[in-house]
């Protein structure tokens, strides 16, 4: 991969022989990994952003969200827990429709949390996903976890899965939503723009559904299209009796059938891009913050 935002990560991506799940490979060592998400996410949500924008995006993934659990959701939810929150697609939703929600967030960007306690009065434990979460997250007992595009970004989304396990309610919910690696569009730059520097897993629904009941969750519903997503309880509470479609099942030449198509695919535009990202490299950075700008 070779990423415009950060022309000095060039990682291979592997297939897993074995189940197919598709990752970087040799995953790059914590503190380097965490620099290239600072780097990269200052770009997206830093000073210079469009908030506008990004709250115009929320409102949309804050419908979406509800569109996909509200119906079937089966409890008044009273505690929720979103991680990576940014800046709280869901919560001023969640405020709405139900009133007294507590409200708690996991958030790595001081800018984001500052939102999240003025905006929405949410408690944000500032701590990063993929260390030890605190005591008080651990043992709260959360009616809903929202977990969206974040589990790719994990160096251990077992741990991650494993901790949203612990942390639900005896009847609560995890929403959790993963880009789709078996729908990724016609005309998409595969080099340069869906494999990026911070995300280290690429799901299917079968690799996704995989991992989510080895951490023992298990979805109540599911959906895969042009993203993953499912609304997942805990395997040892009582099923509710539906049976859920969760699609034919991915093998290993399917996944990498249409990982080399969308490779062949976009080969043209992504040297074009490519010789963009060596030519960035030659700019300073001050000409390359007012290029930002302009944009």
């Amino acid at each position: 991969m070779r990423a415009p935002r950060i022309p000095t990560v060039n990682w291979p991506v592997v297939v897993c022989n074995s189940c197919g799940l598709v990752s970087v490979s040799p995953h790059p060592v914590a503190a380097e990994y965490a620099a290239i998400n600072d780097q990269w996410f200052s770009g997206v949500y830093g000073e210079d952003s469009d908030d506008e924008k990004i709250e115009r995006r929320s409102s949309r993934r804050a419908d979406i969200m509800w569109s996909r659990i509200g119906d079937s959701y089966p409890n008044v939810i009273k505690s929720v827990l979103d991680i990576g929150a940014g800046r709280g697609w869901g919560f001023e939703m969640l405020q709405k429709r139900f009133p007294g929600i507590s409200m708690t967030a996991i958030e790595h960007s001081p800018r984001d949390r500052e939102h999240l306690e003025s905006s929405y009065g949410v408690e944000v434990i500032a701590t990063n996903v993929s260390e030890s979460w605190p005591a008080k997250i651990d043992n709260s007992g959360f009616d809903l976890i929202i977990f969206r595009h974040t589990l790719e970004h994990m160096l251990d989304p077992m741990d991650a899965l494993k901790k949203i396990e612990k942390s639900l309610s005896n009847n609560g919910y995890a929403y959790i939503v993963v880009p789709n690696c078996m729908r990724i569009p016609k005309g998409t730059r595969m080099r340069t723009d869906f494999f990026r520097p911070v995300h280290l897993y690429y799901f299917n629904s079968t690799t996704f559904l995989q991992i989510c009941e080895k951490a023992g969750l298990v979805a109540e519903i599911f959906g895969a299209e042009g993203e993953i997503w499912g609304l997942f309880r805990r395997k040892d509470n009582t099923h509710n009796g539906k049976q859920v479609d969760v699609g034919p099942t991915i093998n290993v030449q399917q996944q990498l059938d249409h990982l080399q198509k969308r490779l062949s695919e976009s080969a043209a535009s992504d040297r074009k891009s490519v010789v963009k990202i060596c030519a960035r490299r030659m700019m300073p950075e001050w000409v390359i913050k007012t290029l930002r700008r302009i944009r």
